[in-house]
């Protein structure tokens, strides 16, 4: 299976909620018709959910949560379709071509996006990234260590310990 398009023409808005329990806790993913538009692992309340229904999960990405949790990469059955910039979705589309177990850094980032000057602002897109672990965030470093991650670096070290990253 190939990896998820990357849509940004009108399709970002979310229509409904899906909660999935995962080993990392419950998992809250934003969709609408054709798309993967948010992930939260943040706490759980009806307030968050915006008004919108709460949907079941449909099997193709239970199933991908599934096989990512006992380590395998992820194939996604649906687009992903985040709402940002021209700048975060160039810097998210790049890293959905990071492979599964590796890692980049900031400043290369950086550079493969011809914007080497732009480390901060590569980061800064991470931290706005509202699709992480689809889009995955957590394999960009710093060039001194581990770096950050918007959902803490506890979160962080368990998905390096599912994908076999060193830390």
């Amino acid at each position: 299976m190939s990896k998820p398009t990357i849509g940004f023409s009108g399709a970002t808005k979310t229509r409904a909620w899906t909660l999935y329990e995962t080993p990392l806790g419950l998992i809250k993913v934003g969709l609408n018709e054709r798309a993967i538009t948010r992930v939260s692992f943040r706490e759980l309340d009806k307030a968050s959910m915006n008004g919108l229904p709460q949907v079941e999960c449909p099997p193709e990405l239970a199933h991908t949560f599934d096989r990512f949790f006992e380590g395998d990469p992820i194939h996604l059955p649906f687009d992903l379709a985040p709402e940002g910039t021209e700048f975060q979705r160039e810097v998210w589309a790049f890293l959905c071509q990071i492979p599964v177990g590796q890692t980049e850094s900031y400043g290369t980032i950086a550079q493969k996006i011809g914007r080497p000057l732009a480390s901060r602002a590569v980061g800064q897109a991470c931290g706005a990234n509202p699709i992480p672990l689809f889009i995955p965030c957590h394999r960009v470093v710093s060039a001194q260590g581990i770096g950050g991650f918007s959902l803490g670096l506890i979160l962080k070290i368990k998905l390096f310990d599912i994908e076999s990253i060193k830390h």
